[in-house]
């Protein structure tokens, strides 16, 4: 499959700068990550369509303590220049109730049942293109000749899809491994054997994960470990802000 031939300094980085080292670092780790999954490949833009525009997205990531836990460079498609029926259909935010996250974490709080967070890494690269969408050749990098821009295989952050084909993929992953969605919340996912039960909360591409067996919990770990990359983390704002609940009975 044609792809990159070269990978430049993007000009939004400044590569003068005394994190320049991260930076790039960072940017590799995205590209490879995306090539490895077959994200995108190298295309001739045929002449009745328009690529979708595309840019890198630069955060650092910080502990619950303020230091620095990572660079992460993100690629990100111009998502507002797509067309209707053209490069998108339907659109869905996955996000689980603020409810729902309250009285989950309630009752984790109340029976001491463990709670973990965790961040699926580069999430929207694991749903499949249904819509035929060309993107313009990201900054940074070089294709071979022939080709002036990349053809998406699957999403990217930033279409106006990406949310909803993520949702659709986990929803046909999850049950593969014992659970089952919630009939009040699409986004609560309920795995319960011999008495015992996981939840997952899902808030786009961050999960909330808590149950009442620490080893039907890690057994679940494992099988997710399996199916997509993930990291166990320990802060994250979304989660954050109501983990704090005190309960008062």
């Amino acid at each position: 499959m044609p792809w990159i031939t070269a990978l430049q300094s993007p000009q939004i980085v400044s590569i003068n700068g005394p994190a320049q080292v991260h930076w790039r670092k960072a940017i590799r780790a995205e590209l490879k990550s995306m090539r490895l999954r077959d994200v995108f490949r190298a295309a001739k833009l045929p002449n009745n369509q328009r690529a979708v525009g595309t840019k890198w997205v630069f955060t650092i990531k910080r502990n619950a303590d303020g230091s620095i836990d990572k660079y992460k460079a993100r690629l990100v498609a111009k998502g507002f220049v797509q067309k209707y029926g053209i490069d998108y259909t339907e659109t869905y935010l996955a996000v689980v109730k603020y409810v729902t996250l309250r009285i989950i974490i309630a009752i984790a709080k109340y029976f001491g049942w463990p709670i973990d967070q965790l961040d699926v890494v580069t999430a929207f690269p694991y749903g499949l293109m249904k819509e035929k969408v060309f993107c313009s050749v990201p900054e940074g990098v070089e294709l071979d000749d022939g080709f002036d821009c990349v053809e998406l295989l699957k999403e990217i952050y930033g279409l106006k899809q990406a949310s909803r084909v993520w949702n659709e993929t986990l929803n046909e992953y999850v049950p593969s491994i014992g659970f089952q969605v919630s009939s009040y919340d699409p986004c609560l996912y309920i795995k319960v054997i011999d008495g015992e039960c996981v939840l997952l909360l899902v808030y786009v591409d961050d999960v909330l994960e808590t149950g009442s067996s620490a080893d039907l919990i890690a057994e679940v770990k494992h099988a997710e470990d399996k199916i997509v990359s993930i990291i166990h983390v320990q802060h994250n704002e979304r989660f954050d802000r109501v983990e704090v609940v005190k309960l008062h009975l």
